[in-house]
């Protein structure tokens, strides 16, 4: 894969993305579904290493994808900004993970990118990409400008939406109790 990255580039990243938004695709239960929720940080929690079990072609072609990013990159046959607006013009939440993980590893290249994003937490409060803006924010952090800092500790000090907390619990679990030790956490948190 590395020869055809390394030769064709852009093109070659565009074949993988389509296959991997096609195994995606197919993986799917329900056609219907609109979320475009992937399920990708279940079987694929950590984008740098593979679980080591394969759910599919999903697996191994997200890892063609992470590494032809690098090899574009860092060959200079694109631009991050390209690579990221292209990884987000995709529908499937594991191309926003990919996104950021891209960000993370390169956003020297790109530092408005990962302003952008820092200044916008709440974009990725969900459980399929906290990792990755979390990833990028300790490793970006400390060179965005003040004002971005102050936004994104705003942030931070005002904790969780519960309400959305409960909810999220009660649609995993199928249960509206909360556990006493859940209670006791969100009520310290509580303002």
């Amino acid at each position: 894969m590395a020869v055809l990255v390394r030769i064709a580039g852009m093109r070659a990243f565009e074949l993988l993305t389509d296959l991997l938004a096609d195994a995606l695709r197919l993986s799917q239960k329900d056609e219907g579904d609109e979320g475009f929720e992937d399920y990708s940080f279940v079987w694929r929690p950590d984008l740098a290493h593979g679980r080591g079990f394969s759910r599919g072609v999903s697996d191994p072609l997200t890892s063609a994808v992470l590494d032809a990013c690098s090899s574009i990159l860092t060959s200079g046959q694109s631009t991050v900004a390209e690579i990221v607006g292209a990884l987000e013009g995709r529908k499937w939440l594991l191309f926003r993970r990919i996104s950021l993980h891209v960000l993370k590893l390169f956003g020297e290249g790109a530092p408005e990118s990962v302003v952008e994003r820092l200044r916008n937490p709440g974009r990725y409060d969900g459980m399929g990409m906290s990792r990755e803006f979390w990833l990028l924010a300790a490793r970006h952090f400390p060179g965005i400008p003040a004002d971005a800092k102050v936004e994104m500790l705003k942030w931070v000090d005002a904790g969780p939406d519960l309400a959305v907390v409960k909810e999220r619990w009660e649609q995993f679990t199928g249960c509206g109790r909360i556990g006493r030790r859940a209670r006791k956490v969100w009520q310290a948190m509580a303002p």
